[in-house]
């Protein structure tokens, strides 16, 4: 790998200011020629979180090592953490905001694309099958993941 970038990893169910700092990891992040990107950790989680600990201890040049590349560039407002136990996805009909069945629970990523007065458009990756869901989710069950200053 070219490039390389230090970062620092931690766990939260909370927020940075509560997290348990055992965890927290200094890495790299790799990012070569071609546009791919490898995150390297100093030491990682134990491999429980679907095995996140042993994908992140790899050398970044590696024959096993998992490279990650851009698939599509998209505008985004931010990065937020669903706070609540159950946030539900909402469709959006004429202005007005009616709940789905379908929701996300406490700690799940979501990218959010835009907002509308309390509602905010959000996309998410499933860890396990890579799908993508999106919709409307309430903004207040958002928070961020990233330091305050």
């Amino acid at each position: 790998m070219d490039k390389a970038n230090k970062i620092t990893g931690y766990i939260t169910n909370s927020t940075y200011q509560l997290r348990d700092k055992e965890y927290d990891s200094e890495g790299r992040l790799y990012i070569n020629e071609q546009g791919e990107w490898v995150i390297q950790f100093d030491h990682a989680p134990d491999p429980g979180c679907l095995n996140l600990g042993s994908t992140f201890k790899e050398n970044p040049d590696g024959d096993h090592t998992r490279r990650f590349a851009i698939e599509k560039r998209t505008k985004i407002i931010g990065i937020r953490i669903i706070s609540k136990e159950k946030s539900f996805f909402h469709n959006r009909i004429n202005n007005n905001f009616f709940a789905q069945k379908n929701y996300l629970t406490s700690s799940d990523i979501v990218i959010v694309v835009k907002q509308i007065d309390e509602f905010s458009y959000v996309k998410f990756r499933h860890l396990r099958s890579s799908k993508i869901s999106s919709g409307w989710i309430k903004t207040a069950d958002l928070k961020t993941p990233f330091p305050e200053n």
